[in-house]
């Protein structure tokens, strides 16, 4: 990984270098732009990164002003340049953008050029600079649920059942993306300012070799549906640094998705020292994920008032592997029902998106140096199908946290969803050293039960673990199912009732090594069906 990073920083070195060699510049005053909103200046744009580009290259210069406009094709060599106090506006008019009248949000991959503000495809060397801002001028309305979301049916029949009205906000037409750029090589976005989206801000699909830098990308919080900040769609050698993000949807999200049923795998990925806001996920891996993703890098983020955290979802047959999450600082609170989320700061979850899709797979996946506070049970969980008479199911293999603190706080919606702190399901492979849960010492939610929850997990360390159950009694850990693994050094909190609970009948081979007990009321709970024998305790302190 290190020498594909080193090969990736050459070859951006020898982007800029090429952009400098294109030294045509191309002042949009100069070319009859005002700078005044009311006068479109589409064609302008347009003619003059059509002759930038054929000349050679160079940079099309925005002055301080405001510049409405359609949609506007970018190309090979062109810089845009956006001066401080230039703004570029994607233009409202459903006649510049020629929808289809069942076009839909998810579809515009296959339709780049009738829905997107600014374009390319099959281009290298496109930068867009400077301290300006494009704005989509977005709006959006707020009515009663059309149409329930059906991956989060369960979390609106909650929201319904506790008297939440059935309401949620909605995109107007035209749901334009304001910047999409597709297997095209070379690319640049750094200091602009990207806001205000119809749909995704920011949108690579197919293309390598991509640097962000310094970028802000802004939507409502809370009506922002669909305007997700960063999408990395099937891209390789992706740096992501310095950016501030605020987006109603996801913050950063790579993805692969279908084009033409042929789709691109996600490769050689860094996020490092951005700072974000979702009301969704602020990190996150999927959904859309028919190709596979390996080698990324997420480091030194500051999440704050976040609905989700950090996030890998596989449920179009990708296979996810070698992803690493460090020195990350995590808030979430919980959002309105319609939102993807819980309040929760970690879900790792391999799904099929229905019962013909691929089943992918999540292995090597590691959390070190995460602090972070939530209202919703972080996950870890591998596929189990349910609609099978044996329950079949495949785990999430390799999973690593070191040196991670939760701290779980009162939701304050009234459609209570938290349960445990920390869940994990259906994994092979679970190394957690260092890890501590600690619930909110001023209330405490009716729903809330253990500290940690094991359902068939194998083959499993834990080293280390600090917390307690949070109601008076009750159990700091739960197993159920669980084999081969080993507890060391467990620290019993004060008003801890059990420590451990065990039940399940393939429970098998557990030892417990060396945990301090002072504080624990009971040491050991095994239900009926477990074998106490499979229980080996060869020493307490």
């Amino acid at each position: 990984m290190k020498r594909s990073t080193f090969i990736f920083f050459c070859l951006l070195i020898s982007v800029f270098s090429l952009f400098s060699q294109h030294n045509g510049f191309y002042d949009i005053k100069k070319q009859g732009a005002t700078g005044v909103k009311e006068q479109y200046v589409t064609t302008i744009i347009q003619k003059t990164i059509d002759e930038c580009s054929k000349n050679g290259g160079g940079t099309v210069f925005f002055p301080a002003g405001s510049y409405l406009s359609g949609p506007i094709v970018l190309k090979s060599n062109v810089n845009l340049n956006l001066e401080s106090g230039a703004i570029l506006y994607a233009s409202r008019r459903m006649e510049d953008y020629p929808i289809d009248p069942n076009y839909k949000a998810d579809a515009q991959a296959n339709t780049v050029f009738k829905t997107t503000f600014l374009s390319a495809e099959n281009a290298q060397n496109i930068s867009i600079t400077g301290l300006g801002t494009i704005d989509g001028q977005a709006e959006q309305i707020w009515s009663s649920l059309i149409e329930v979301d059906k991956f989060i049916a369960k979390e609106t029949e909650i929201a319904r059942q506790a008297g939440v009205p059935m309401e949620r906000a909605y995109q107007k037409d035209p749901k334009v993306r304001l910047v999409y750029i597709m297997f095209s090589k070379n690319i640049v976005f750094k200091d602009v300012t990207i806001k205000n989206s119809p749909d995704w801000n920011l949108h690579l699909g197919r293309c390598q070799y991509v640097s962000i830098s310094g970028v802000k990308v802004r939507s409502d919080l809370k009506t922002g549906v669909n305007s997700d900040g960063i999408d990395i769609d099937g891209c390789k050698n992706v740096e992501i640094s310095n950016c501030n993000v605020q987006t109603g949807d996801d913050a950063i999200c790579l993805k692969s998705t279908l084009l033409n049923d042929k789709f691109e795998n996600c490769e050689n990925i860094s996020v490092s020292n951005c700072t974000l806001t979702s009301t969704s996920t602020a990190l996150k891996i999927g959904t859309e994920s028919h190709g596979d993703f390996k080698n990324i890098v997420f480091n030194n983020c500051v999440i704050s008032d976040s609905n989700r955290g950090m996030s890998i979802v596989i449920r179009d047959g990708g296979n996810v592997s070698n992803v690493e999450f460090s020195n990350i600082t995590v808030e979430c609170n919980r959002k309105h029902f319609n939102w993807w989320g819980n309040g929760d700061p970690i879900w790792i979850t391999l799904q099929k998106r229905n019962p013909t899709s691929r089943l992918g797979s999540i292995k090597n996946i590691s959390f070190s140096n995460i602090k972070a506070t939530g209202q919703g049970t972080s996950i870890i969980e591998g596929f189990q199908d349910n609609l099978k008479e044996n329950l079949a199911f495949k785990p999430i293999e390799i999973i690593r946290f070191k040196n991670v603190k939760l701290e779980m706080k009162a939701e304050s919606l009234k459609d209570k969803r938290a349960t445990s702190g920390f869940e994990a399901r259906f994994v092979d492979s679970l190394s957690m050293e260092n890890v501590a849960l600690s619930w909110d010492s001023v209330q405490v939610e009716k729903k809330w039960n253990n500290a940690f929850v094991f359902n068939t997990v194998n083959q499993f360390k834990l080293e280390g673990l600090k917390g307690k159950q949070a109601q008076i009694t009750g159990s700091a850990f739960a197993f159920d199912n669980c084999t081969d693994g080993v507890i060391n050094d467990y620290e019993a909190l004060k008003r801890t009732d059990y420590m451990f609970s065990f039940s399940g009948k393939s429970t098998k081979n557990i030892e417990l090594i060396k945990n301090k007990t002072q504080n624990a009321s009971r040491r050991i709970e095994t239900k009926e069906n477990v074998s106490k024998s499979e229980i080996k305790v060869p020493c307490y302190n």
